[in-house]
């Protein structure tokens, strides 16, 4: 599906109005390099062009980590403020706790008693401490905060990022007590998550339909990241109006043409007979290397010598290191970890195909896709039937297997080697062009800028 059907009619008015500003309200932001922040800061930068000039209120703790604050942060003026993350200590069990060598009634029941109590006092401290997410250690104190900036820099709308979703608690706060215009943008589901309940907090769990209700029945507009998942926010929102639910999809940064272009033409000569696969991001729950290395594993067994690189974090419990030295791979596969962002670019150049492994949901659409839009490479994406797999069968952009069967991974590579597909690089660059989908929150802030500043 092409997203040129969701371009706004008709020019704005914002070009007879000079001052506005939003308040954008998101956990991560430069320098943080971590998920969810280019979508944010692609919106941040270049919002202005559109008459829009943003307050960005971020966490401290995020500025330690990543690269060096970009210039064009410079110019905002962006508050970071503590989270108050320490938890209440409550003991855990142990191994040694969980088996005994001898079984004793009385102990036994003792054992029983003190693994309740335990465990009724951590869902107590989660409960208080972690609900609706961990976040909230950084949103509780981020209130105060953001009314004063509100009256400092005399904000007209309030723009909220999640996940993490108690982020939107911001929006929900200033929207109630001080009236202000509010868009919530929701990058991830919240209260229907596709891959199920963690864990952890399961007393507090069951109130993020509740929390969720509140925020998207308060917020003036809600923002989804896939038509996907705008059509089953409308259906579980049924009795809210089908209008206040907008998609606006990840894109691609065209200011990185340049960069993406230099990259590619610094890459050596492949040696003949072989392919170079590149997945850019995190492994960890259902993204599941195993059968990638797997299939790299028919692939030599095929007289196709391939290489993999996964840049990135690889849950340790995969045990990924040891699972390819069992398969004779260690000589192919490179696992490091996260990079600053060139340097990710720079890998993702040196790949003959790129690997995107959205697994488990068909709403969303990870953000990388749309930074691969740039590279012009043959894309394996390891997904179910949805949203990703719709735009990669649109623009016939490569294949889609499934992430769980190793032999489909293979043929999907071999497929794209053998016959590199005939994809519609410009017609996926334009619909996803970044600029022009930030020109599209544009136009929705500009629908709710207070008629009583129009001239």
């Amino acid at each position: 599906m092409s997203v040129a059907a969701w371009a706004w009619p008709g020019q704005s008015s914002r070009e007879q109005v000079a001052g506005r500003k939003v308040l954008m309200v998101a956990k991560g932001f430069p320098p943080s390099n971590s998920a969810g922040v280019h979508r944010t800061a692609r919106f941040a930068r270049m919002l202005p062009e559109f008459g829009w000039q943003p307050v960005v209120l971020t966490v401290s703790d995020d500025a330690k980590n990543g690269e060096n604050v970009a210039d064009w942060v410079k110019t905002l003026r962006v508050q970071r403020t503590a989270s108050w993350r320490k938890r209440a200590s409550v003991p855990t069990e142990t191994a040694g706790e969980t088996t005994t060598p001898a079984v004793n009634p009385a102990k036994t029941s003792a054992n029983g008693l003190v693994r309740g109590l335990k465990s009724f006092l951590r869902n107590l401290r989660d409960l208080a401490t972690a609900t609706p997410d961990a976040d909230i250690a950084w949103v509780l104190p981020s209130l105060n905060t953001a009314r004063r900036l509100v009256r400092e820099e005399h904000v007209d709308v309030v723009y909220t990022s999640g996940p993490p979703h108690s982020t939107h608690l911001v929006g929900l706060y200033l929207k109630r007590r001080l009236g202000l215009a509010w868009v919530a943008d929701f990058r991830d589901p919240w209260a229907r998550r596709p891959w199920g309940q963690k864990h952890t907090n399961p007393w507090g769990q069951r109130f993020l339909g509740w929390f969720e209700r509140n925020c998207v029945s308060a917020a003036d507009r809600v923002i989804l990241n896939t038509p996907r998942m705008a059509d089953e926010f409308r259906r579980h929102h049924a009795r809210l109006p089908s209008e206040k639910f907008v998609a606006i999809p990840n894109g691609c940064d065209p200011d990185l043409t340049d960069r993406v272009a230099n990259l590619l033409a610094e890459n050596s000569p492949r040696v003949p007979g072989t392919v170079h696969l590149c997945h850019p991001g995190s492994l960890y729950r259902r993204r599941d290397p195993r059968p990638i290395i797997d299939a790299l594993a028919i692939l030599h067994r095929q007289g196709l010598p391939a290489s993999f690189e996964q840049v990135g974090t690889c849950d340790s419990y995969f045990a990924i290191e040891q699972y390819i030295r069992d398969r004779g791979l260690a000589d192919w596969v490179t696992v490091v970890p996260p990079v600053p962002h060139d340097e990710a670019l720079r890998r993702m150049a040196r790949a003959d195909v790129l690997l995107l492994v959205q697994p488990g949901t068909d709403l969303q659409v990870p953000g990388k896709l749309f930074e691969m839009l740039l590279f012009r490479k043959p894309i394996v994406a390891l997904a179910e039937a949805g949203a990703t797999a719709d735009i990669i069968e649109t623009y016939k952009l490569g294949v889609v297997a499934s992430g769980h069967d190793a032999e489909a991974i293979a043929r999907g590579i071999q497929t794209v080697v053998q016959h590199p597909p005939r994809a519609e690089w410009d017609r996926a660059c334009a619909d996803f062009d970044g600029r022009r989908l930030t020109g599209e929150l544009g136009r929705l802030l500009d629908e709710l800028y207070p008629q009583k500043h129009l001239p």
